[in-house]
């Protein structure tokens, strides 16, 4: 896990119209959980979803390795800046009109620090978390 710093601070909140491809692991319960979550939050029609599990092994995007893409949440704005992390979240929250005041408030770089320290710190527990939550569908049957 060496996702660029400067990722971490170029949070723009975008307009309803601007184009963002969305990068996540498919195979993760958790990741699934959050993106069906994420796709219910009326982010507008710009957004890709790019299951990474689908892709090729190689290059997702310039300067995003398959590897590296799942391993940290990846956004890609219409500009072609690519955001990793928290900024990543904030990026794709900023485009719900439920969820721009939230990210009005995350967006200022002494917060975006202090959440990009939480979710290296969930990243460390997520195998856990994966193996927990995968038991917990096989015990209740439920579908990947």
């Amino acid at each position: 896990m060496n996702p660029n710093p400067e990722t971490f601070h170029q949070v723009a909140i975008p307009t309803l119209d601007t184009d963002l491809t969305v990068y996540y692991d498919g195979v993760c319960p958790l990741c699934r959980r959050e993106i069906e979550f994420l796709k219910r939050l009326d982010t507008g029609d710009g957004v890709a979803w790019v299951n990474l599990c689908e892709r090729p092994d190689g290059l997702v995007t310039p300067g995003l390795s398959k590897p590296d893409a799942l391993k940290v949440f990846h956004v890609k704005t219409a500009d072609g800046r690519l955001l990793s992390g928290a900024a990543a979240f904030l990026q794709l929250w900023g485009r719900s009109p439920r969820m721009t005041a939230v990210t009005r408030v995350l967006s200022n770089r002494p917060t975006l620090f202090l959440l990009n320290i939480a979710y290296r710190g969930f990243l460390l527990v997520r195998p856990v978390l994966q193996r927990l939550v995968r038991r917990w569908d096989r015990e209740n049957r439920v579908a990947p």
